[in-house]
């Protein structure tokens, strides 16, 4: 989302101001640079294959066909949908959630609030030293500066374990940081992960949410459910629940199917 933020970003920008904005921003005039030329050719592509009369169509795209509006929350939300599918095994869970008994203290900073991933992050020791079992954010995020309790669930781009970390064989806990993509919240993570293998469903939760039918044979209900992810992963995973969500389901052959959240 960051990256987004600085492609979007420049395009408001004058040229004359570029290269001062890339250097208060610590960012490569070059690489953004080739990042407009390529969205420019992206930009027409589009335009040919949409316009009705495609021969018409310019080859130049002028950089006012660039500039975007700040995006609404509903497509914010649909982008953090779309890199969360890309990274669909790459889900990190702040501890406290899964644990209830684990307790954040006010003082904690970001970087050392605890979080679980989905799978494994670690199979053995390095360097003879012990791995913490919790993951952290790492402190080049810009979480870090977000002055709150950090995101329920984070998308995480990859793990590492500091470099002064790995020079120290003498410290008896070592930390591995993840490196975040983008937040998700619990309801949008059921949905992105229902068709990859990663989700399991409970039973109808019971009164007040108890199951209604919809048809006289008894053959369509709507009920609530409990989404777990990570339970059919086998036992190196963790695996959590999610928020509950209100279904319509069919009965197949004997069993019920989940024919349409709503």
């Amino acid at each position: 989302m960051k990256l987004l933020s600085v492609i979007c970003a420049i395009d408001h920008v004058p040229k004359t101001n570029r290269e001062s904005f890339c250097k208060g921003n610590f960012l490569r005039g070059k690489i953004l640079d080739e990042t407009v030329k390529l969205r420019k050719q992206l930009t027409y592509i589009v335009k040919v294959n949409t316009s009705k009369e495609s021969v018409a169509v310019s080859i130049n795209v002028s950089e006012s066909e660039l500039k975007l509006a700040k995006p609404s929350k509903k497509q914010v939300n649909a982008l953090k949908q779309m890199i969360t599918t890309g990274f669909i095994d790459q889900i990190a869970v702040r501890a406290d959630i899964v644990d209830p008994e684990l307790r954040i203290a006010n003082r904690t900073t970001i970087i050392n609030v605890p979080y679980i991933t989905l799978f494994p992050s670690r199979t053995m020791n390095t360097n003879g030293a012990q791995l913490d079992k919790f993951v952290y954010i790492h402190p080049s995020s810009v979480l870090t500066n977000c002055g709150e309790l950090p995101p329920e669930y984070i998308v995480y781009q990859s793990l590492n374990l500091g470099s002064n970390q790995q020079q120290t064989q003498q410290q008896k806990l070592m930390k591995l940081r993840m490196k975040p993509l983008n937040d998700i919240s619990g309801t949008a993570l059921a949905n992105v992960a229902k068709g990859s293998g990663l989700i399991t469903y409970s039973k109808p939760l019971g009164p007040p949410y108890g199951p209604k039918n919809l048809n006289a044979v008894g053959t369509e209900r709507e009920c609530y459910v409990v989404p777990r992810i990570g339970a059919a992963i086998g036992t190196g995973a963790v695996g959590w629940d999610l928020p509950a969500l209100r279904v319509k389901q069919k009965k197949i052959a004997g069993s019920w199917e989940i024919t349409q959240v709503l």
